[in-house]
């Protein structure tokens, strides 16, 4: 199909509405909304891990308590034999008493280990607390967000409302031939099916023009098409001019 200026000064007016609302229907406002929430989920996960970690350290702590009060018992009953009078021979004695020693240093081994794991669990808690906080900031950013998306949404909505009713009454000066031209045409060339000539070059592929081609251009009425990529090429003094 063969285009005039007229007509393709006409079809750039409706492809630059249509991008304008192709932009705000798909603009990525909730970008960083997702990151923010991201990182809120991930907080919230290692908060919950953390706290697990307490919690089993805790039982471990009671289990060894629990080792420690049966070390305990063993221990009083071994002293209970050597107070009770009971008369014991030397090899006796010293059996009695390598168990007691035994028995005090797996205890104290078991209060070390106690000592070392209620360590880990304040390091912990200072973890969990530093989370928190760090939650408590990015919640409050996230909803800071999704009040500056909903009142940026608002301010769009207006924006495509007025550029609709500008393509409303811009088709209505197009003939409908050049309508249907332009919905066949359009997702072929990535939305734009016209390229704005720019210092000699199609705007589009950034091919370098002949002369021939901007002489026709500037001297007649026809709008033709880029070598390269197909597109139909006006001159941006046109633009200008026509605005």
């Amino acid at each position: 199909m063969e285009l005039r200026k007229k007509d393709s000064l006409l079809l750039y007016k409706l492809q630059s509405l249509d991008l304008k609302i192709f932009h705000i229907e798909n603009n990525d406002l909730e970008k960083n909304l997702n990151e923010i929430s991201l990182v809120i989920k991930k907080l919230e996960e290692e908060i919950k891990k953390l706290s697990n970690t307490i919690k089993e350290k805790e039982l471990e702590i009671k289990n060894i308590e629990g080792e420690i009060s049966e070390l305990n018992k063993r221990s009083s009953k071994l002293k209970e034999t050597l107070s009770s009078g009971k008369k014991l021979n030397e090899k006796e004695l010293n059996s009695i008493q390598n168990e007691i020693n035994k028995i005090q240093n797996l205890k104290k081994k078991n209060e070390d280990v106690i000592i070392e794991i209620d360590e880990l669990i304040e390091k912990t808690k200072g973890e969990i607390e530093k989370h928190k906080s760090l939650l408590d900031s990015k919640r409050k950013e996230e909803l800071e967000e999704e009040e500056k998306i909903k009142e940026e949404k608002g301010k769009l909505n207006i924006k495509k409302e007025e550029f609709v009713k500008k393509r409303e009454t811009l088709i209505k000066q197009i003939p409908e031939e050049l309508i249907n031209f332009y919905q066949l045409n359009i997702n072929r060339f990535g939305k734009k099916i016209i390229s704005v000539v720019i210092d000699d070059r199609c705007s589009e592929c950034g091919m370098i023009l002949p002369y021939g081609m901007i002489s026709i251009l500037k001297n007649s009425d026809k709008s033709i098409k880029c070598e390269n990529c197909g597109r139909f090429l006006i001159l941006d003094k046109d633009i200008d001019a026509d605005l």
